[in-house]
């Protein structure tokens, strides 16, 4: 089973404004809402696949009713764990006659150790070799730094995959586990190397190769419309995606981590998942909604994908 780790759920509001200008003011909007957080774009987007997730996290006030209600109708198993506190909002404003985004990300509320506990607790009891564990996101105030470290020391010992979707601070607590895969795109990759970013998939083959060893088997790098990279220690392949609409990239990189454990869990070779993934990411950023694809539009896709060699 996929198991879809996501730590700060949110309740995700998008609003659509085009030409919009910090100061101005714009009345009479309605925006979209729905259940957010890397983890449950994730369990969403395996779901709509026909792979129901198992998601994890922690929800807290009506929001977070929101969010388990949701999750109730996506999800083969909910274990969200109920803490003081307001699940938090993220605003979304998508300007498309300028493609830009623009993100406001509230922290979120507090947990404790119990709260902690309890929560991998759940996860230990449930876990079974061949599962695969998506730790997504960032954290949550009073979780341990290590948390993420934990749940891969947890994957390895009864013979589980754990993927890793970080950035930022959240990435570095992570740095000490060890898994299967790692996806970021590619500014966060060239934070991690500390370099500058760079679209040059064979200088971003190179970046990826510096931080595998010791710590993933694969790094899955997402470049937006440039399409993406898939390295390990002895391959890496180019993917190429086709020009599309988009409406929003917004869940584009969660889609295709979804995409590509789908393709894990239903016995694909690592490349074959990486289409399925960047498949899921473009349909996704088709789509007004976040994590928003369907069966039809990803398989209709993948014949479009062209797999190549940087180096």
């Amino acid at each position: 089973m996929i198991r879809a780790i996501c730590l700060n759920p949110a309740i995700d509001r998008t609003y659509y404004i085009d030409g919009f200008e910090a100061g101005d003011k714009y009345k009479n909007n309605h925006p979209r809402e729905c259940a957010g957080g890397k983890g449950v774009n994730v369990a969403k987007v395996c779901g709509q696949l026909g792979e129901p997730a198992a998601i994890y996290g922690f929800v807290g006030g009506a929001a977070g009713k929101r969010v388990r209600g949701e999750m109730e109708r996506c999800c083969r198993s909910v274990r969200l764990v109920e803490i003081e506190g307001q699940t938090r909002t993220t605003i979304n404003v998508i300007d498309r006659r300028r493609r830009r985004e623009t993100e406001i990300l509230e922290a979120g509320p507090q947990v404790t150790g119990r709260q902690v506990d309890a929560l991998l607790g759940l996860l230990e009891k449930d876990l079974c070799r061949g599962d695969i564990v998506v730790c997504s996101g960032i954290s949550i105030a009073g979780a341990p730094r290590d948390i993420y470290v934990r749940i891969s020391r947890m994957c390895r010992s009864v013979g589980a995959v754990c993927v890793l979707d970080a950035n930022g601070e959240s990435m570095r607590d992570a740095a000490e586990g060890q898994y299967y895969l790692c996806k970021p795109n590619q500014n966060e990759l060239a934070e991690l190397c500390g370099v500058a970013p760079t679209t040059d998939p064979e200088l971003l083959c190179r970046m990826a190769r510096q931080v595998l060893p010791g710590r993933f088997s694969w790094i899955m790098v997402s470049m937006g419309d440039l399409g993406g990279l898939l390295v390990s220690g002895t391959e890496c392949c180019l993917a190429r995606v086709p020009e599309v609409p988009v409406m929003s990239t917004i869940g584009s990189g969660d889609a295709c981590v979804a995409g590509f454990c789908v393709g894990l869990a239903q016995g694909l070779a690592p490349r074959r998942a990486f289409v399925l993934g960047m498949a899921c990411g473009v349909v996704n950023s088709m789509c007004d909604g976040v994590a928003c694809v369907t069966r039809e539009q990803v398989y209709g896709l993948l014949d479009q994908i062209t797999l190549s060699d940087p180096e």
